[in-house]
């Protein structure tokens, strides 16, 4: 950032392309380990280190391709909007309503509204994301 002279939002639009890549590889990591299982479900995978030994949903194997999918929209937003400094607030929405829609999937702890952690985080982030983008929005359109 300091090298290239580079104003904080623009390091951050810079960085929210490699997040959900990061992320996808992550995930698949987690898949492959057997950590962050799903639900039980009779046609789902076994883990061999799962405690209870049942089949479950790969919830890992998915969110690591919807990561990678969300990777390459936001190179398509980089290059088709006109709206600069946007990246990571796009990221901050779609990310969190994937991982809200996967904590659904996961066998996770429910505790505010029968909200894992997870999703609350996410709800939150998807908040941020849509304020940030229209105050980037009306900053935009105030220019012209």
């Amino acid at each position: 950032k300091k090298k290239y002279k580079n104003k904080t939002k623009n390091f951050i639009d810079y960085w929210a392309l490699t997040i959900p890549l990061e992320l996808s590889f992550v995930r698949f990591g987690c898949f492959l380990s057997g950590c962050c299982l799903g639900i039980i479900n009779e046609n789902g995978v076994h883990f061999p280190l799962d405690p209870q030994g049942v089949n479950r949903i790969p919830v890992q194997l998915y969110e690591s391709i919807l990561d990678f999918l969300l990777f390459a929209f936001l190179i398509l937003v980089e290059k088709k909007i006109k709206i600069k400094k946007i990246l990571y607030p796009v990221f901050m929405v779609t990310y969190g309503m994937i991982r809200f829609i996967m904590e659904f999937y996961r066998d996770t702890s429910k505790y505010l509204f029968g909200l894992s952690n997870g999703q609350i985080f996410s709800f939150v982030s998807i908040i941020i994301g849509i304020i940030w983008l229209l105050v980037s929005q009306k900053k935009y359109y105030k220019k012209d």
